[in-house]
């Protein structure tokens, strides 16, 4: 009896944790382009359906690792009794969203503000190409992928794990924060960060061709690089540091640009 009720504890916990809103199948789309103003995390799915789910318990949803994420969306269904939601954008999911096909690129709009929008779970198959803009406070969370990816965030932090690319990340003052399992040799990585520190786990066996940009952060790494001294500039940490180099034999493009942040570069563990 006992473990019967741990069984239907998880079983409820879970459907409070990620409930479905919104499922389309994918025949024919080949990219899909996601714009909201809230927090998304994005998981492999099984089948060929994009699934939106609200994601009310996810930790990862945070605006930023150091701040809390306390901003419950407004209660309004006893005020809006027997009212329909009036927006100029057009929903035609019931839920909140403008979407539309075009071609083979399927284009997801957020209508709803980051105050009435929890996170969001988005399941996809993987091949799909992504690009996601979170908007001024979302972060964006993507793992197991090998498509090409586009993020960008403003305020929010931007999560990648077990994704190969190409991969384009664009943050004005959120982390940043990659672990890569394998790197692809024709896949480049390009990551553009303002404010932000980024942190980028690759494995050591790599080979790939770097080009680091700091204006007024610092370049920190525990990685074996070939450096060329003749492509390095180290100034003072209110200026600048540029590195150009190679891990092992050199191929895959990776450049990491940053104003103020940090950029720390891993040997993936």
């Amino acid at each position: 009896m006992k473990i019967i009720n741990i069984f239907l504890i998880l079983f409820v916990f879970n459907i409070a944790k990620a409930q479905e809103i919104y499922k389309q199948p994918l025949s024919g789309i080949k990219k899909v382009n996601i714009e909201t103003s809230t927090s998304v995390k994005i998981i492999k799915g099984a089948s060929n359906n994009i699934i939106i789910s609200t994601y009310k318990n996810c930790k990862e949803c945070r605006n930023r690792p150091d701040s809390d994420y306390r901003r419950i969306p407004k209660n309004t269904s006893d005020k809006s009794k027997g009212l329909k939601v009036f927006n100029p954008g057009g929903d035609n999911t019931g839920e909140g969203f403008r979407i539309e096909k075009e071609g083979g690129v399927l284009k997801i709009k957020d209508l709803k503000s980051f105050h009435q929008r929890g996170p969001l779970l988005i399941s996809l198959p993987d091949g799909i190409d992504i690009t996601l803009n979170c908007g001024l406070r979302g972060s964006a969370i993507i793992e197991g992928f090998s498509s090409e990816l586009e993020i960008t965030t403003d305020d929010g932090h931007i999560i990648l794990t077990k994704t190969t690319g190409p991969i384009t990340c664009n943050s004005l003052s959120g982390n940043i924060t990659m672990k890569i399992d394998e790197i692809n040799p024709k896949s480049p990585i390009s990551i553009t960060n303002d404010g932000g520190d980024t942190d980028f786990a690759l494995p050591v066996n790599s080979n790939i061709d770097l080009y680091l940009y700091t204006y007024a952060g610092t370049i920190f790494t525990n990685l074996d690089l070939k450096v060329d001294p003749s492509k390095v500039e180290m100034k003072s940490v209110v200026s600048k540091s540029k590195i150009v180099s190679k891990l092992n034999k050199g191929g895959t493009n990776i450049k990491i640009y940053s104003t103020s942040g940090d950029i720390f570069l891993r040997k993936k563990e």
